[in-house]
C-alpha cells in the first residue's frame, strides 16, 4: 500500500529527472549509458529512443527462477514488436558479475541489448527491489507501466498458463497511443539487496561462523585448567 501511494503521488511530476534521481510511475527517465553485453559496444537509452518508440526496460537476474521464466516471454514479445518498440535487459542482482550477465544473455539468445547494473544505481533509480521487474517507457521516456510480465510465475507459484498479460497490454497501449489500463502491478521475484548489504550478508564473521568451529573442534580441550 505504501508503494502504491508513493507511485501515485509521483504522477503529478512533470519535470525531467536528473541523473541519479528515482524514476517512479509517471515521471521521465533521465538518459543513462552502459556497455551492451550482447555486442560489447556502447549503448544509451537516449540513442535507443531517438525514434520516440516505446522502450521496455526489464530488470533481470541470472539465477532467479522467476526471472529466468520470463526471459523467453521477453524474447518472444521483442520479436512480435520488432520495429515498434525497443527492449533492454538490465542485470541488477548484486551477485551477478558483468561476465555472468553476458553469458546469460548469450545462452538465452537475447535479441536486444543487455547491460550490467553493477552498483545498483539503475535499480535504485527505477525503484526496483525485486527481479524480474519490467517498465514501459513511452517515446518521451516517461514511465507508463511498472511491475510484472504476467501472473504465471512467482516464488513458490507456477501456473500452467498466465491469466494476465500485463506487460503485453501495456506495450500495446503505448504503441497505439492509448492510456495503460493497469499501469502498476506488484513484481514477484527475487529480492534485491544493495551491493553493500550483499557483502555484509555473505561476509564471514567470528560470531556467526568461526566461533561454531572453535566450540565444536577445540573447546573440549582448550579451556582453563
Amino acid at each position: 500500500m505504501v508503494r502504491l501511494v508513493s507511485l501515485a503521488a509521483c504522477l503529478a511530476l512533470a519535470s525531467p529527472l536528473t541523473a541519479g534521481d528515482p524514476a517512479p510511475l509517471g515521471t521521465r527517465v533521465a538518459d543513462f549509458a552502459r556497455t551492451d553485453l550482447t555486442s560489447n559496444t556502447p549503448w544509451s537509452l537516449g540513442d535507443a529512443s531517438r525514434e520516440r518508440k516505446p522502450t521496455v526496460v526489464a530488470f533481470l537476474a541470472t539465477s532467479c527462477p522467476v526471472s529466468n521464466a520470463v526471459v523467453p516471454k521477453l524474447v518472444g514479445l521483442a520479436k512480435r514488436l520488432k520495429g515498434e518498440a525497443n527492449f533492454v535487459a538490465i542485470y541488477a542482482h548484486p551477485s551477478d558479475s558483468a561476465d555472468d550477465a553476458a553469458k546469460h544473455a548469450a545462452a538465452n539468445k537475447l535479441t536486444f541489448p543487455a547491460v550490467h547494473d553493477g552498483d545498483g544505481s539503475l535499480a535504485k533509480r527505477f525503484l526496483v527491489d525485486r527481479v524480474p521487474t519490467v517498465c514501459v517507457l513511452d517515446g518521451g521516456l516517461n514511465v507508463r507501466y511498472f511491475g510484472r510480465v504476467d501472473d504465471q510465475d512467482a516464488p513458490g507459484v507456477h501456473r500452467d498458463k498466465p491469466t494476465t498479460r500485463d506487460l503485453g497490454n501495456a506495450v500495446d497501449a503505448v504503441i497505439d497511443g492509448r492510456a495503460v489500463t493497469v499501469p502498476f502491478t506488484t513484481a514477484a521475484g527475487c529480492k534485491l539487496l544493495a551491493p553493500e548489504a550483499a557483502k555484509v550478508a555473505t561476509a564471514v564473521t567470528y560470531h556467526a561462523e568461526v566461533s561454531r568451529i572453535v566450540q565444536a573442534k577445540c573447546q573440549g580441550c582448550h579451556r582453563p585448567g
